[in-house]
């Protein structure tokens, strides 16, 4: 019989979209680090495109999943339900975060790129997939909305909010710091997440037979 923790990480992988998204994420930065190499810039360029779109459906996808395992019936008749699940989790919030590290890494040295401004494109990445994930977990329509249109503003001035936490490092530790503030407190609404909480009822229709 499978170890608990595995079988939840295999309810991760046994679904579809996330399976997918996952495996594009992780295929699209091996084929921008080698891009790099081969100094395709052009081609890098459009890997990072479209790692940047898998990675943020992937962080939606994995917050409504802990979403669909959490607020869910057996939790409150079964002592220590949850905690399986958000172990499992966070360790893939851990591989997550490790996929970008292995994809900025293909930024430096290979074109001149300040180390500063590496870590400043880790840690507000980072901070945004940890908004996401929470985005997924809610699955409140009008916040979702709402984050569409920021997610805007963040892109049309991506450049320069690098720049500016490359010469004021001090918001690292800010953005890293609200990244784990984040984290934590979606794990602790999980954690205690009853019938009577506000989000418990935003839950995106998933077929019994998917359990």
């Amino acid at each position: 019989m499978n170890n608990r923790y595995v079988q939840i990480f295999k309810l991760y992988f046994t679904y579809g979209p996330f399976r997918l998204l996952a495996g594009a994420m992780a295929s699209l930065a091996v084929l921008f680090r080698v891009s790099m190499r081969l100094w395709y810039y052009s081609l890098a360029d459009e890997f990072f495109s479209f790692f940047i779109v898998a990675s943020v459906w992937l962080a939606f996808t994995a917050g409504v999943m802990l979403k669909r395992q959490t607020a869910h019936p057996r939790a409150s008749l079964l002592p220590g339900y949850r905690q399986p699940h958000l172990v499992v989790f966070n360790a893939l919030f851990l591989v997550f975060f490790g996929t970008f590290m292995y994809w900025l890494a293909g930024l430096y040295p290979l074109i001149i790129v300040q180390p500063v401004a590496v870590w400043s494109v880790a840690v507000l990445s980072t901070f945004l997939v940890a908004v996401v994930i929470a985005l997924g977990y809610l699955s409140v329509n009008i916040l979702v909305y709402l984050f569409y249109f920021f997610m805007l503003f963040i892109s049309w001035n991506t450049y320069g909010l690098v720049m500016y936490s490359s010469g004021h490092v001090h918001w690292h530790y800010i953005f890293g710091a609200l990244t784990v503030v984040i984290i934590a407190v979606l794990n602790w609404r999980a954690l205690v997440l009853t019938e009577d909480a506000f989000e418990y009822g935003y839950i995106i229709a998933w077929p019994p037979k998917d359990f």
